[in-house]
């Protein structure tokens, strides 16, 4: 039966047809191809190839369609391809005889086969998922398995946007890194001739097969839009039970797959942990669905994500962003240079989509007026937030209804991979409702696009490390502590929008600017002194809102709550009032 696993197959085909510019298996015979596909040739590598590229089209051969990646997966990789490495001669593989292949895979009666004419194989390879073992096998076999290991323990320690499903995810991730820690050991052996057998590579594979089975596990639940493939509906709502057992079902396979690689490696499996991961992934998902209207909360965050990639690389044309009809008495005007624009297309897909919902403003479309786009947006009777609490008392009820409003919208954003970059209450719109809606998307941006410089007088919130990286020619080494031994990224990302939403609930709270008694040239006491944190009114706002504030002010990027943490306390803090 023909299954989306196939389509991998078949693209990653395509994969190497579009780089050598040529058809894959060209003059075979249709005879022959059977035969050479279940011993599992394919074209050969070319020297040149860049080897993430090799990888990507390989993976997508697997005979195990269950282990071919996701198309998402691929795209990603795509996008964030390098040149470097190229594949060199030493990466080509030679090619082992047809009838040791099938003999030792697929156990072909060779005598009693029909005649067949086997063509040239030299410009065809052997698939490493089926390589030929024996006595001949070296340590240069276990080379690229092992580097493979070590990829996958740097994605998990670089992997900093885990959303949901924390607890399962970091467990696996220690099973990861005490695996690896293993394999470290392991490569002493590998010049050893009792441990380079072809048990012991069969065993490695397996063993490599269950972290990459592992690593996209932990891409799937810790993303909202990816939780879909789990969810089964039920009479009292929806269930998680397919997550549980292929959770069970990797850290078994991972028991098996070390074991027999002789690693004694002690799995910590606390059972209430998984529950309650559950249990809050659940909440959180009946929670946050309620602002879709009756629209499938994940069908619309694919759909939105969809249209976002499909113009990403596209120049916007007039139509795109050409003006709906409105009332000239009930809109608002952003203007927006355009050169700070970095995708306005991708700006336009997401905006002109989501009709307002998700506390997003509305948006209409654009007039361009030289050098500068005027953005249109629903009209808002209050103005911004500053605005709204210099000429209103707020109340705690409508601090937090806010301020789950404008978390709202960040877990949104962060369900389709894209970034605000402007976070401050100047951006807040207070409609006629009294809705609070995120505007200004003149400096956002997709996350895998680059990052670019942002000028931190006229965007979001200065945050520490984006100040830290705009300014390090004059930084004072001695004000930012325990830089050896904490990594700090060099763009804006999720972490940095969670800081700049931290001080936006500290201005809520305190209903005044964080910054008004400081200088822009001293900005550095407020950001590494942790001055909001310690001037933080605890009697303002219950305690739960001042602790998830302050912990999302961290100068640590690392440590941070993410920001669907911080939805699920400030919707028990709303839901409570």
């Amino acid at each position: 039966m023909h299954e989306k696993s196939s389509d991998i197959y078949s693209f990653g085909v395509l994969m190497w047809e579009i780089y050598t510019c040529r058809p894959p298996f060209d003059d075979k015979h249709d005879s022959d191809l059977t035969y050479q596909l279940c011993t599992g040739l394919r074209e050969k590598r070319e020297i040149g190839m860049p080897m993430q590229y090799i990888h990507i089209y390989e993976e997508c051969w697997s005979p195990d369609p269950s282990l071919r990646p996701e198309i998402s997966d691929i795209l990603k990789r795509l996008e964030n391809l390098n040149e470097e490495p190229a594949c060199t001669e030493k990466d080509i593989k030679d090619i082992p005889l047809i009838e040791t292949l099938s003999n030792r895979y697929y156990h072909f009666d060779m005598e009693n086969l029909p005649d067949i004419v086997l063509p040239d194989t030299n410009n065809m390879q052997l698939c490493h998922f089926s390589k030929e073992i024996g006595p001949s096998i070296t340590s240069d076999d276990f080379s690229p398995l092992i580097e493979e290991a070590y990829q996958i323990e740097n994605f998990y320690n670089s992997y900093d946007n885990m959303q949901l499903n924390k607890r399962m995810c970091n467990q696996l991730g220690r099973c990861i890194i005490k695996a690896v820690y293993n394999v470290k050991m392991l490569q002493s052996q590998c010049n050893d001739d009792e441990f380079l057998t072809a048990d012991n590579y069969e065993f490695f594979n397996k063993f490599l097969q269950n972290l990459k089975k592992i690593k996209h596990f932990i891409e799937n639940i810790s993303q909202i839009r990816r939780l879909k493939r789990f969810i089964q509906e039920t009479n009292s709502g929806i269930s998680l039970e397919q997550l549980k057992d292929e959770y069970f079902q990797l850290l078994k396979e991972f028991r098996e797959s070390t074991l027999s690689l002789g690693f004694d490696i002690q799995i910590d499996n606390k059972i209430d942990d998984i529950y309650k991961d559950i249990e809050e992934t659940i909440k959180f998902i009946q929670a946050f669905e309620r602002n879709f209207e009756g629209d499938s909360m994940f069908s619309f965050i694919d759909k939105i994500s969809d249209d976002i990639q499909n113009v990403a690389n596209k120049e916007l044309s007039e139509k795109d962003i050409f003006p709906e009809p409105y009332d000239n008495q009930n809109v608002r005007f952003i203007k927006c240079e355009l050169h700070k624009m970095k995708r306005l297309s991708v700006q336009t897909a997401l905006l002109k989509n989501l009709k307002g919902l998700v506390n997003i403003s509305k948006f209409y479309g654009g007039i361009k007026h030289n050098n500068q786009m005027e953005m249109i947006i629903e009209w808002s009777q209050y103005g911004d937030l500053m605005t709204y609490y210099m000429n209103h008392k707020l109340d705690i009820s409508i601090k937090l209804k806010f301020a789950l409003e404008i978390c709202n919208a960040l877990v949104f954003l962060n369900a389709v991979n894209f970034l605000h970059r402007a976070i401050k209450s100047e951006n807040i719109l207070i409609t006629n409702d009294l809705k609070a809606k995120i505007a200004n998307f003149c400096h956002s941006r997709l996350v895998t696009e680059d990052s670019g410089k942002l000028d931190i007088k006229s965007t979001g919130y200065i945050v520490p490390e984006i100040y830290h990286r705009n300014t390090r020619t004059h930084y004072n080494t001695h004000t930012y502590t325990d830089r050896s031994s904490t990594y700090i990224p060099e763009k804006y990302d999720f972490k940095s929008e969670v800081y700049c939403f931290g001080v936006l609930l500290w201005e809520l709270a305190h209903e005044k600017s964080p910054y008004e008694c400081f200088d822009r040239d001293k900005i550095h006491q407020i950001l590494y002194s942790n001055h909001l944190s310690k001037n933080f009114d605890k009697n303002l706002v219950p305690k739960k809102y001042v602790d998830i504030s302050i912990k999302a002010l961290c100068c640590v990027p690392k440590n941070r709550p993410t920001i669907c943490d911080m939805y699920k306390e400030l919707y028990s803090l709303y839901s409570l009032r």
